[in-house]
């Protein structure tokens, strides 16, 4: 077989490995009715540069965003490559938002199904936000910039109890 021909089947079956399973619906409609629930209550298409984060939510009284993404940890985690590229620029166009005025804070915040990983999305989502000046000395940080990461296991079938979700780094 062609190289050229497999590196494309190669390319499409990853794809398709990447098309939104029910677990990552199921937590992002858990972000969108967490950010919501926060009085966010514009759904917003994308971003400035076209990106579309899994809940990009406005609140319109205070000028504040709500950036949120999905986590499925089989298939992504806090070390994941194109994660990182993209999460690197959710939180560039925020500092953009900040910088223009057009945003005075918000909250940018990850979902994930695993609670150990949650602990480690809040130290990713920290080094990310000092990597773009929004920590540390000089940080242009808007008063309610945070980056909350909500782990939320999928729930127990019943007879076996109730799921309650961890929180790390947020409410």
């Amino acid at each position: 077989m062609d190289e050229d021909l497999k590196k494309m089947i190669a390319e499409i079956m990853a794809l398709l490995e990447r098309a939104p399973s029910t677990e990552h619906a199921r937590l992002q409609r858990e972000l969108d009715g967490w950010a919501e629930a926060r009085s966010f209550s514009q759904k917003v298409a994308e971003l400035s540069d076209g990106s579309r984060p899994d809940v990009l939510r406005w609140r319109a009284a205070t000028k504040d965003v709500f950036i949120g993404d999905a986590k499925v940890s089989a298939n992504e985690g806090p070390t994941t490559r194109a994660t990182l590229t993209r999460l690197d620029n959710y939180m560039e166009q925020f500092l953009r938002l900040l910088r223009s005025g057009t945003v005075t804070g918000g909250i940018f915040a990850i979902a994930t199904d695993d609670a150990d990983t949650a602990t480690e999305w809040v130290e990713t989502l920290n080094v990310l936000a000092r990597f773009n000046g929004l920590l540390g000395p000089g940080a242009l940080q808007g008063p309610q910039s945070a980056w909350p990461v909500r782990s939320s296991p999928p729930p127990v079938r019943a007879g076996r109890g109730a799921a309650r979700p961890h929180r790390a780094g947020g409410n």
